[in-house]
Protein backbone atom coordinates (compact mmCIF):
# COMPACT_ATOMS: atom_id res chain seq x y z
CA UNK A 1 0.00 0.00 0.00
CA UNK A 2 1.31 3.54 -0.81
CA UNK A 3 1.67 6.12 1.40
CA UNK A 4 -1.26 8.39 0.06
CA UNK A 5 -3.41 5.31 0.58
CA UNK A 6 -2.33 5.11 3.88
CA UNK A 7 -2.67 8.25 4.48
CA UNK A 8 -6.48 8.26 3.21
CA UNK A 9 -7.16 5.70 5.36
CA UNK A 10 -5.77 6.86 8.57
CA UNK A 11 -8.00 10.29 7.61
CA UNK A 12 -11.26 8.23 6.80
CA UNK A 13 -10.39 6.08 10.17
CA UNK A 14 -10.18 9.61 12.04
CA UNK A 15 -13.00 11.21 10.68
CA UNK A 16 -15.16 8.20 11.50
CA UNK A 17 -13.80 8.70 15.18
CA UNK A 18 -14.60 12.20 15.45
CA UNK A 19 -18.16 11.39 14.14
CA UNK A 20 -18.91 9.37 16.98
CA UNK A 21 -17.35 11.26 19.42
CA UNK A 22 -19.41 13.96 18.41
CA UNK A 23 -16.47 16.34 17.83
CA UNK A 24 -17.09 15.71 13.85
CA UNK A 25 -20.32 17.18 11.79
CA UNK A 26 -22.01 14.63 10.45
CA UNK A 27 -23.08 14.96 6.62
CA UNK A 28 -24.67 13.22 4.52
CA UNK A 29 -25.93 13.37 0.90
CA UNK A 30 -29.51 13.23 -0.56
CA UNK A 31 -31.84 12.67 -3.52
CA UNK A 32 -35.02 14.53 -3.48
CA UNK A 33 -38.06 12.84 -4.57
CA UNK A 34 -40.21 14.31 -7.39
CA UNK A 35 -43.12 12.68 -8.84
CA UNK A 36 -42.87 9.66 -5.96
CA UNK A 37 -39.34 8.95 -6.95
CA UNK A 38 -35.56 9.41 -5.69
CA UNK A 39 -33.09 10.22 -8.09
CA UNK A 40 -30.88 12.47 -9.49
CA UNK A 41 -28.30 14.75 -8.48
CA UNK A 42 -27.16 14.66 -4.64
CA UNK A 43 -26.91 17.31 -2.47
CA UNK A 44 -24.97 17.32 0.70
CA UNK A 45 -26.57 18.13 4.27
CA UNK A 46 -25.08 18.53 7.36
CA UNK A 47 -27.55 16.09 9.88
CA UNK A 48 -28.10 16.55 13.61
CA UNK A 49 -28.70 12.82 13.95
CA UNK A 50 -27.34 9.91 12.62
CA UNK A 51 -29.03 8.76 9.51
CA UNK A 52 -28.68 5.45 7.48
CA UNK A 53 -28.63 5.32 3.39
CA UNK A 54 -32.72 4.88 2.32
CA UNK A 55 -33.78 6.60 5.33
CA UNK A 56 -36.85 9.44 3.75
CA UNK A 57 -37.07 12.50 5.65
CA UNK A 58 -38.11 15.75 5.09
CA UNK A 59 -34.96 18.88 4.14
CA UNK A 60 -34.90 22.44 3.93
CA UNK A 61 -34.90 23.58 0.58
CA UNK A 62 -34.39 27.71 -0.61
CA UNK A 63 -34.97 29.87 2.09
CA UNK A 64 -38.34 28.30 4.07
CA UNK A 65 -39.29 25.59 2.30
CA UNK A 66 -38.84 21.88 2.37
CA UNK A 67 -37.94 18.90 0.64
CA UNK A 68 -39.01 14.68 0.67
CA UNK A 69 -35.82 13.03 0.35
CA UNK A 70 -34.38 9.82 0.62
CA UNK A 71 -30.79 9.40 2.13
CA UNK A 72 -28.14 7.94 -0.89
CA UNK A 73 -24.95 8.86 1.01
CA UNK A 74 -24.03 8.92 4.84
CA UNK A 75 -20.76 9.61 6.41
CA UNK A 76 -19.64 11.95 3.69
CA UNK A 77 -15.80 13.20 4.26
CA UNK A 78 -15.60 16.84 4.81
CA UNK A 79 -13.40 17.81 1.76
CA UNK A 80 -16.01 17.02 -0.51
CA UNK A 81 -17.89 20.22 0.35
CA UNK A 82 -14.79 22.10 1.98
CA UNK A 83 -15.48 25.05 -1.07
CA UNK A 84 -18.99 25.35 0.20
CA UNK A 85 -19.17 24.50 3.40
CA UNK A 86 -21.00 27.55 4.40
CA UNK A 87 -23.80 27.13 2.15
CA UNK A 88 -24.64 23.73 3.03
CA UNK A 89 -28.36 23.39 5.41
CA UNK A 90 -28.71 21.71 8.30
CA UNK A 91 -31.57 18.60 8.36
CA UNK A 92 -33.11 19.26 12.26
CA UNK A 93 -33.50 15.85 14.45
CA UNK A 94 -36.57 14.58 13.90
CA UNK A 95 -36.88 15.24 10.06
CA UNK A 96 -37.37 11.62 9.78
CA UNK A 97 -40.61 10.11 8.95
CA UNK A 98 -41.89 7.82 11.26
CA UNK A 99 -42.94 5.53 8.73
CA UNK A 100 -40.72 4.49 6.16
CA UNK A 101 -42.22 3.60 2.74
CA UNK A 102 -42.06 0.55 0.69
CA UNK A 103 -39.38 -0.65 -1.74
CA UNK A 104 -39.37 2.43 -3.92
CA UNK A 105 -41.75 2.51 -6.87
CA UNK A 106 -40.28 3.05 -10.59
CA UNK A 107 -41.80 6.25 -12.57
CA UNK A 108 -44.72 4.30 -14.12
CA UNK A 109 -46.06 3.22 -10.82
CA UNK A 110 -46.26 6.47 -9.27
CA UNK A 111 -48.44 7.74 -11.81
CA UNK A 112 -47.22 11.21 -11.13
CA UNK A 113 -47.98 11.46 -7.61
CA UNK A 114 -45.90 14.57 -6.16
CA UNK A 115 -45.68 14.48 -2.74
CA UNK A 116 -44.55 17.37 -0.79
CA UNK A 117 -42.75 17.26 2.66
CA UNK A 118 -44.87 15.66 5.43
CA UNK A 119 -48.56 17.33 3.87
CA UNK A 120 -49.21 14.25 1.68
CA UNK A 121 -49.21 11.35 4.44
CA UNK A 122 -52.19 10.09 5.47
CA UNK A 123 -54.86 12.19 6.50
CA UNK A 124 -58.31 11.43 8.28
CA UNK A 125 -60.63 12.52 5.59
CA UNK A 126 -64.21 13.01 6.25
CA UNK A 127 -66.30 10.93 4.19
CA UNK A 128 -70.31 9.95 3.71
CA UNK A 129 -72.45 7.47 2.53
CA UNK A 130 -75.06 10.05 1.22
CA UNK A 131 -78.58 7.24 0.23
CA UNK A 132 -80.54 7.99 -2.68
CA UNK A 133 -83.96 6.50 -2.45
CA UNK A 134 -87.35 6.87 -4.67
CA UNK A 135 -90.24 5.46 -2.80
CA UNK A 136 -91.84 2.43 -4.20
CA UNK A 137 -94.81 4.11 -5.64
CA UNK A 138 -92.14 6.15 -7.88
CA UNK A 139 -90.46 2.40 -8.78
CA UNK A 140 -93.78 1.36 -10.36
CA UNK A 141 -94.11 3.94 -12.07
CA UNK A 142 -90.55 4.73 -13.31
CA UNK A 143 -90.69 5.07 -16.66
CA UNK A 144 -86.91 5.27 -17.46
CA UNK A 145 -85.50 2.50 -15.28
CA UNK A 146 -82.19 2.97 -16.53
CA UNK A 147 -81.48 6.55 -15.64
CA UNK A 148 -83.27 6.65 -12.11
CA UNK A 149 -82.38 3.38 -9.93
CA UNK A 150 -84.45 2.75 -7.44
CA UNK A 151 -82.19 3.18 -4.65
CA UNK A 152 -78.16 4.22 -5.01
CA UNK A 153 -75.16 4.60 -2.69
CA UNK A 154 -73.16 7.96 -3.36
CA UNK A 155 -69.60 7.83 -1.56
CA UNK A 156 -68.73 12.03 -0.77
CA UNK A 157 -66.02 13.56 1.21
CA UNK A 158 -67.05 16.69 3.71
CA UNK A 159 -65.93 19.01 5.87
CA UNK A 160 -62.50 19.95 4.24
CA UNK A 161 -61.99 21.96 7.00
CA UNK A 162 -61.70 19.21 9.51
CA UNK A 163 -59.29 17.24 7.12
CA UNK A 164 -56.14 17.00 8.66
CA UNK A 165 -53.95 17.06 5.28
CA UNK A 166 -55.87 20.20 4.13
CA UNK A 167 -55.22 22.16 7.70
CA UNK A 168 -51.09 21.50 7.24
CA UNK A 169 -51.83 22.84 3.68
CA UNK A 170 -53.66 26.00 5.23
CA UNK A 171 -50.19 25.96 7.43
CA UNK A 172 -47.83 25.82 5.51
CA UNK A 173 -49.57 28.63 3.20
CA UNK A 174 -49.36 30.76 6.03
CA UNK A 175 -45.74 30.13 6.94
CA UNK A 176 -44.49 30.71 3.50
CA UNK A 177 -46.66 33.88 3.16
CA UNK A 178 -44.57 35.30 6.25
CA UNK A 179 -41.60 34.67 4.24
CA UNK A 180 -41.91 35.33 0.96
CA UNK A 181 -42.60 39.33 1.39
CA UNK A 182 -39.29 40.07 3.29
CA UNK A 183 -37.53 37.79 1.06
CA UNK A 184 -34.86 40.37 -1.08
CA UNK A 185 -33.54 39.09 -4.40
CA UNK A 186 -30.37 40.58 -4.94
CA UNK A 187 -27.65 38.75 -5.63
CA UNK A 188 -26.89 35.41 -7.25
CA UNK A 189 -27.91 33.20 -4.52
CA UNK A 190 -30.69 34.83 -3.52
CA UNK A 191 -31.84 34.67 -7.35
CA UNK A 192 -31.69 30.57 -6.81
CA UNK A 193 -32.64 30.59 -3.57
CA UNK A 194 -36.21 32.19 -5.16
CA UNK A 195 -36.02 29.76 -8.15
CA UNK A 196 -36.64 26.93 -5.75
CA UNK A 197 -38.82 28.54 -3.70
CA UNK A 198 -41.13 29.06 -6.83
CA UNK A 199 -40.56 25.47 -7.84
CA UNK A 200 -42.03 24.65 -4.31
CA UNK A 201 -44.87 27.04 -3.86
CA UNK A 202 -45.59 25.42 -7.51
CA UNK A 203 -45.18 22.26 -6.41
CA UNK A 204 -47.66 22.67 -3.19
CA UNK A 205 -49.84 24.62 -5.18
CA UNK A 206 -50.61 21.25 -7.25
CA UNK A 207 -50.66 19.07 -4.13
CA UNK A 208 -53.40 22.14 -2.85
CA UNK A 209 -55.48 21.42 -6.36
CA UNK A 210 -55.06 17.50 -6.24
CA UNK A 211 -56.83 17.01 -2.79
CA UNK A 212 -59.47 19.78 -3.63
CA UNK A 213 -59.78 17.36 -6.54
CA UNK A 214 -60.89 14.67 -4.40
CA UNK A 215 -63.56 16.87 -2.97
CA UNK A 216 -65.09 18.14 -5.82
CA UNK A 217 -64.54 15.56 -8.16
CA UNK A 218 -67.28 13.13 -7.22
CA UNK A 219 -69.40 16.12 -6.51
CA UNK A 220 -69.26 16.91 -10.16
CA UNK A 221 -68.90 13.48 -11.83
CA UNK A 222 -72.43 13.17 -9.71
CA UNK A 223 -74.11 16.47 -10.46
CA UNK A 224 -73.10 15.42 -13.96
CA UNK A 225 -74.77 12.23 -13.92
CA UNK A 226 -77.80 13.74 -12.11
CA UNK A 227 -77.97 16.39 -14.79
CA UNK A 228 -77.52 13.84 -17.80
CA UNK A 229 -80.58 11.63 -16.47
CA UNK A 230 -83.07 15.14 -16.37
CA UNK A 231 -81.77 16.33 -19.48
CA UNK A 232 -83.17 12.84 -21.31
CA UNK A 233 -86.44 13.89 -19.48
CA UNK A 234 -86.52 18.05 -19.52
CA UNK A 235 -85.04 17.91 -22.85
CA UNK A 236 -87.78 16.85 -25.43
CA UNK A 237 -90.16 18.55 -23.03
CA UNK A 238 -88.18 21.59 -23.54
CA UNK A 239 -88.96 21.29 -27.26
CA UNK A 240 -92.27 20.91 -26.79
CA UNK A 241 -92.67 23.78 -25.35
CA UNK A 242 -90.89 25.54 -27.58
CA UNK A 243 -92.90 23.81 -30.31
CA UNK A 244 -95.97 25.67 -28.43
CA UNK A 245 -94.47 28.62 -28.08
CA UNK A 246 -93.40 29.27 -31.48
CA UNK A 247 -96.88 28.55 -32.48
CA UNK A 248 -98.85 30.76 -30.62
CA UNK A 249 -95.69 33.63 -31.12
CA UNK A 250 -96.24 33.65 -35.40
CA UNK A 251 -100.03 33.08 -34.54
CA UNK A 252 -99.91 36.30 -32.62
CA UNK A 253 -96.97 37.98 -34.99
CA UNK A 254 -99.21 37.86 -37.94
CA UNK A 255 -102.63 38.73 -36.23
CA UNK A 256 -100.73 41.83 -34.88
CA UNK A 257 -99.41 42.63 -38.35
CA UNK A 258 -103.47 41.86 -40.18
CA UNK A 259 -104.48 44.17 -37.26
CA UNK A 260 -102.08 47.63 -38.33
CA UNK A 261 -102.78 46.50 -42.19
CA UNK A 262 -105.91 46.92 -41.29
CA UNK A 263 -105.66 50.58 -39.08
CA UNK A 264 -102.95 51.74 -42.16
CA UNK A 265 -105.64 51.33 -44.77
CA UNK A 266 -108.39 52.39 -42.56
CA UNK A 267 -106.23 55.68 -42.55
CA UNK A 268 -105.63 55.83 -45.65
CA UNK A 269 -109.04 56.02 -47.06
CA UNK A 270 -110.28 58.55 -44.33
CA UNK A 271 -106.95 60.55 -45.69
CA UNK A 272 -108.39 60.07 -49.01
CA UNK A 273 -111.51 61.04 -48.31
CA UNK A 274 -111.04 64.22 -46.35
CA UNK A 275 -108.61 64.98 -49.64
CA UNK A 276 -111.92 64.63 -52.05
CA UNK A 277 -114.12 67.11 -49.76
CA UNK A 278 -112.00 69.80 -50.10
CA UNK A 279 -111.75 69.52 -53.62
CA UNK A 280 -115.48 68.90 -54.51
CA UNK A 281 -117.18 71.10 -51.83
CA UNK A 282 -117.34 68.60 -48.88
CA UNK A 283 -118.37 65.82 -51.39
CA UNK A 284 -115.99 62.56 -51.62
CA UNK A 285 -116.78 59.29 -53.58
CA UNK A 286 -113.76 57.00 -51.17
CA UNK A 287 -115.32 54.24 -49.15
CA UNK A 288 -114.99 54.92 -45.38
CA UNK A 289 -116.18 51.14 -44.02
CA UNK A 290 -113.56 50.47 -41.45
CA UNK A 291 -111.84 47.18 -42.65
CA UNK A 292 -112.32 45.14 -39.89
CA UNK A 293 -109.07 43.22 -38.48
CA UNK A 294 -109.45 39.49 -37.57
CA UNK A 295 -109.83 39.31 -34.03
CA UNK A 296 -106.95 38.88 -31.47
CA UNK A 297 -105.04 40.94 -29.69
CA UNK A 298 -101.26 41.13 -27.52
CA UNK A 299 -102.61 39.74 -24.78
CA UNK A 300 -104.90 36.80 -24.50
CA UNK A 301 -106.46 35.22 -21.14
CA UNK A 302 -106.72 31.74 -21.16
CA UNK A 303 -107.98 29.57 -17.92
CA UNK A 304 -104.67 28.57 -16.46
CA UNK A 305 -102.26 31.64 -17.72
CA UNK A 306 -102.06 34.57 -20.05
CA UNK A 307 -100.10 35.11 -22.73
CA UNK A 308 -98.48 38.27 -23.86
CA UNK A 309 -96.59 39.74 -27.37
CA UNK A 310 -93.79 41.58 -25.47
CA UNK A 311 -91.01 43.28 -27.93
CA UNK A 312 -88.49 42.42 -28.09
CA UNK A 313 -85.56 44.67 -29.33
CA UNK A 314 -82.04 43.39 -31.55
CA UNK A 315 -79.78 44.50 -34.33
CA UNK A 316 -77.72 43.08 -37.31
CA UNK A 317 -74.61 44.88 -38.98
CA UNK A 318 -76.03 45.80 -42.73
CA UNK A 319 -72.68 47.97 -43.44
CA UNK A 320 -69.96 47.75 -40.99
CA UNK A 321 -67.97 50.37 -42.97
CA UNK A 322 -70.62 52.56 -41.45
CA UNK A 323 -70.52 51.78 -38.41
CA UNK A 324 -69.19 54.62 -35.83
CA UNK A 325 -65.43 53.64 -34.21
CA UNK A 326 -67.02 54.28 -30.78
CA UNK A 327 -68.99 50.92 -31.39
CA UNK A 328 -66.10 48.85 -32.91
CA UNK A 329 -63.83 47.08 -30.56
CA UNK A 330 -60.00 45.32 -31.81
CA UNK A 331 -60.17 41.64 -32.15
CA UNK A 332 -57.87 40.33 -29.05
CA UNK A 333 -57.74 36.78 -30.00
CA UNK A 334 -55.86 38.13 -33.73
CA UNK A 335 -53.53 40.61 -31.94
CA UNK A 336 -52.75 38.01 -29.23
CA UNK A 337 -51.81 35.58 -32.19
CA UNK A 338 -49.80 38.60 -33.92
CA UNK A 339 -48.11 39.36 -30.69
CA UNK A 340 -46.96 36.52 -29.70
CA UNK A 341 -45.93 34.93 -33.33
CA UNK A 342 -43.97 38.13 -34.96
CA UNK A 343 -43.81 40.14 -31.72
CA UNK A 344 -43.15 43.73 -32.85
CA UNK A 345 -42.05 42.73 -36.63
CA UNK A 346 -45.52 42.77 -38.32
CA UNK A 347 -47.34 46.80 -37.33
CA UNK A 348 -50.86 46.94 -37.28
CA UNK A 349 -52.56 50.57 -37.17
CA UNK A 350 -52.92 52.16 -34.19
CA UNK A 351 -51.48 48.94 -32.17
CA UNK A 352 -48.47 49.23 -30.16
CA UNK A 353 -46.44 45.39 -29.78
CA UNK A 354 -44.71 45.74 -26.22
CA UNK A 355 -42.27 42.81 -24.50
CA UNK A 356 -43.38 42.58 -20.66
CA UNK A 357 -41.60 39.70 -19.59
CA UNK A 358 -42.39 37.03 -17.20
CA UNK A 359 -40.64 34.47 -15.28
CA UNK A 360 -41.16 31.41 -16.11
CA UNK A 361 -40.07 27.97 -13.91
CA UNK A 362 -39.49 24.66 -14.90
CA UNK A 363 -39.31 21.51 -12.69
CA UNK A 364 -35.55 20.41 -13.48
CA UNK A 365 -35.50 16.46 -15.03
CA UNK A 366 -33.32 14.01 -12.56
Amino acid sequence: MDPEQEDRIKNLLNETDELLEGKKPNIVKVQYMMDGVAGGREYSYYSEEQLNVGDLLKVPVGLSGVMKARVSSVNVSGEEIESFKDKVKTIPAGSKYTHQPEPEKSVDETQGEVEVAEILEESSDSIVYVPINIPEESQEENLFPNILPASETAILRIAPDKDEAVIKFREEVLKVQKTAFALVVDSPDSEKDATDDLALISELGKSIDKKRREYVDPLNGHVKEINEAFKMISGPLEEIYQNIRGKLTEYKVNQERKRKEAEELNRQSIELARQQAEKNAGEFTVDITPVEAQAGSKISRAQLATSTLKDNWKWKAVDLGAIPREYLVPDEAMLDSIAKKHHDKKPVAGIEFYNEPGIQVSKRKQ
